[in-house]
């Protein structure tokens, strides 16, 4: 279903199908023009509905900080998760948090073998807790970063693929080749964006329920 601009209202008909779809293993989403205010109650649903996924593809939609919270509430019901792509989803510096924060042994698929995370804004207090999923996962063997906010000249770059090499892999770190410069005012501007989309209340209870346990 990728690049079918589905935007508000269709993104909302497919949330609600989720609940008659509980064998769904593969799903591909890319590019539709989901805003935050869609994309937090289709990863809900989709986390309460359809244990058994796959492969999860949301790329080039927009999550920020509340979309990033509604999908580390829904990592646990997937068991499954091989791949998991939410590049180009503008999660931001602070979503980035809430998502790496989100990825322990205990929440996330203990077979994850791949994690697209491209271009979200993620600066360098986010990279820093990627070494430590890595660590985690031991069956993880692959990691976009590339147009991140941090510099590919950073220590954690070293240090990602340190941990990698402590897993037994190697050559599993993307090129960083177009690493964004850090906009003091995109954070701003994401929050604003959020508060200027209609809000879904279910969506403002499930961050708050969360944010005791997922703070930044």
């Amino acid at each position: 279903m990728g690049r079918n601009r589905l935007e508000r209202e269709a993104a909302g008909y497919i949330s609600d199908a989720f609940a008659v779809l509980p064998n769904l293993r593969e799903l591909r989403m890319p590019q539709n023009g989901i805003w935050p205010d869609r994309i937090a109650p289709l990863l809900q649903s989709l986390g309460k509905h359809c244990s058994k996924i796959e492969i999860l593809d949301l790329q080039d939609n927009t999550f920020t900080k509340s979309g990033a919270v509604a999908l580390a509430a829904a990592l646990p019901a997937w068991a499954y998760l091989r791949t998991l792509n939410v590049g180009d989803c503008l999660l931001g510096k602070a979503g980035s948090k809430v998502f790496f924060k989100a990825l322990t042994p205990a929440t996330v698929s203990p077979i994850i073998e791949t994690l697209h995370f491209t271009c979200n804004e993620m600066d360098l207090a986010g990279a820093k807790m990627v070494p430590g999923v890595i660590g985690a996962h031991k069956g993880l063997k692959t990691v976009w970063l590339n147009g991140n906010t941090f510099s590919a000249a950073d220590a954690v770059v070293n240090e990602i693929r340190a941990a990698f090499r402590a897993n037994g892999v190697t050559d599993s770190l993307d090129e960083l080749e177009d690493m964004e410069e850090e906009d003091s005012d995109a954070e701003e501007g994401d929050e604003q964006e959020d508060k200027e989309k209609p809000k879904v209340d279910d969506v403002d209870a499930l961050a708050d329920a969360l944010s005791g346990g997922l703070k930044v």
